[in-house]
């Protein structure tokens, strides 16, 4: 938008406000920098004309603390340039972040394993570099929250996380992009840098082909900028800025289930069900397209598509016994720490507890509230009895049945 702003004789001078403001938070982006880079290199003042750095002033703590000979030459020409690592702090790796998932999420190795990579690079970008965007598909219940929490946790990183569904355009009441922005920019502390650096989570990004045709498609392009690196103004009551999305990491995630095909699964002990599968990324891909999910160039944007198969009865063992979000294996640990008690639960109590599985919504949160309904009354015996040391309980299917049905003995 531009306004006149003088005349001068026959001359009209116009200012773009929108130039201005992005001029602004690039100067805004320059002081968060040397603020960054003066808690490591001890920079106090630098004096800049016509853009180029003249004279760089040394703190004078830092100055006392080596001699002239051991003072290291600094490249200023560096100083603008800045990660996330550099603006968040801390110590990351691309090991760490991936089996930081996987302690947490089962059964998808290969698809964390490239999400933890992709999402790595994005967190070690200098400005400039490519961010890429992540979509991830698959059954509800099979970690794809999950895993973003995580990665969020590990990273120590702002994010925001919205139902891509319930995104409407400026103007029109609801969610709109702008309201993501400003959820991300007060998870940031109110730094618009850190939010700049953080993850916005667009989950149901399938559910988009189910709203009203006119507001898919501005919905739709108004996603797409952001996904492809726009600048949003934000002017409302509360905030001014204007927030660049290029360097900010857009996952996204879906169920697609017009794409899932059936397959037999045979788990341990000679189970017999079923199970959808998803294909590669670039059978993924082409069946959003032909389902009318999204077109080509629309799916283009988004450079990294992972398949979160739906879970075997196998993996749903493992997460049951072993996850780090297992309300079982949190309760487990607890007993035997605090009251030196060992949980032992038989396979007859592990059948049970997949079959309710099977039968129920598959969310970790939902398997998580069923283990703690079942093993509730067990626990009040245990505290009502502290002073009896008792030293093992003993959970069959008949504890899944009747939660009251245990052996607690010593």
């Amino acid at each position: 938008m531009k306004i006149k702003l003088i005349m001068v004789g026959r001359i009209t001078i116009y200012i773009n406000i929108e130039e201005i403001k992005l001029i602004i938070a690039k100067y805004k982006r320059l002081i968060q920098t040397f603020k960054e880079y003066n808690k490591s290199k001890g920079i106090t003042k630098i004096n800049v004309s016509n853009g180029q750095i003249e004279s760089v002033e040394l703190n004078k703590r830092v100055e006392q603390t080596k001699t002239p000979e051991e003072k290291p030459e600094v490249d200023y020409s560096s100083v603008p340039v800045v990660s996330t690592k550099d603006i968040m702090g801390g110590d990351v790796s691309y090991q760490g972040l991936r089996d930081y998932i996987k302690e947490r999420v089962f059964g998808h190795n290969e698809a964390i394993s490239t999400f933890a990579q992709k999402l790595y690079m994005n967190y070690t970008a200098e400005e400039g570099e490519t961010v890429e965007s992540i979509l991830l598909v698959g059954p509800t219940g099979t970690g794809k929250t999950e895993t973003v929490k995580a990665a969020c946790d590990y990273l120590d990183i702002p994010s925001f996380s919205v139902n891509a569904s319930n995104i409407i355009p400026q103007g029109i009441k609801g969610m709109s992009i702008e309201d993501v922005i400003v959820g991300l920019y007060e998870d940031a502390g109110y730094d618009e840098i850190k939010a700049q650096r953080g993850l916005v989570f667009l989950d149901e990004f399938d559910k988009l082909n189910e709203t009203d045709m006119d507001l898919k498609s501005a919905v739709k392009n108004i996603l797409l900028t952001f996904t492809a690196g726009g600048t949003f103004p934000i002017d409302n009551d509360r905030y001014t800025f204007s927030f660049d999305s290029s360097m900010t990491n857009k996952v996204y995630a879906g169920v697609f289930d017009k794409i899932t095909q059936t397959k037999r699964d045979i788990g341990f002990g000679g189970n017999i069900g079923e199970i959808k599968t998803l294909g590669t990324e670039e059978e993924m891909r082409q069946k959003i397209i032909e389902k009318g999910y999204f077109s080509l160039e629309e799916l283009s944007r988004i450079s990294t598509l992972l398949g979160f198969e739906e879970l075997t009865r196998d993996t749903k063992k493992r997460i049951l016994l072993s996850s780090k979000l297992s309300e079982f294996a949190k309760k487990r640990d607890r007993y035997q720490r605090q009251f030196g008690i060992d949980m032992i639960a038989d396979d007859s109590f592990i059948e049970a507890i997949l079959d309710n599985i099977s039968n129920s919504a598959t969310g970790m949160r939902s398997v998580n509230n069923f283990v703690k309904r079942t093993i509730n009354p067990a626990e009040r015996a245990i505290l009502e009895s502290e002073d009896k040391g008792y030293k093992k309980l003993v959970l069959t299917r008949k504890t899944v049945e009747d939660p009251y049905n245990f052996d607690l003995s010593s």
